[in-house]
């Protein structure tokens, strides 16, 4: 069923993109810490410090971003959760390539990537992911 308020929807806008910034602190504080303190290596220190991050943006837009249309918590979410969270950071990676083989400045390609995932993830989130239930 359709939302009568098109408010609520800027609202879970707003909150979605709070949450990006606060999943991206979250990541990169993990890795300099990780990298930093513990001498982790690069590439295990980013992918644990992704994985950190995957998990705070499961459990904060779960219960802050979609928490009054979500359905109740299980497998299939979670599972919807990462296939979306794989399929939107290949697509940014794909918009990152195309705009930089146009000849875009790399950081301008990165920037427009980002938005390219954001809109894709929050589309998801919003009616594949933390769908209301049937």
């Amino acid at each position: 069923m359709p939302e009568a308020r098109p408010g609520r929807n800027l609202l879970r806008v707003g909150r979605f993109s709070v949450v990006g910034v606060l999943n991206t602190l979250v990541d990169v504080a993990v890795f300099i810490t990780l990298v930093k303190l513990f001498a982790v290596p690069l590439v295990a220190a980013n992918l644990f410090a992704f994985a950190v991050a995957l998990a705070n943006s499961y459990v904060v837009n779960r219960l802050w971003t979609f928490g009054d249309s979500a359905a109740p918590h299980d497998l299939a979410t979670l599972s919807r959760f990462l296939s979306c969270n794989v399929a939107g950071a290949l697509t940014a990676t794909a918009a990152l390539s195309l705009l930089a083989r146009l000849g875009l400045p790399v950081l301008a390609a990165k920037a427009l990537s980002i938005a390219v995932s954001m809109v894709w993830n929050y589309l998801t989130m919003r009616h594949l992911v933390f769908r209301p239930p049937f």
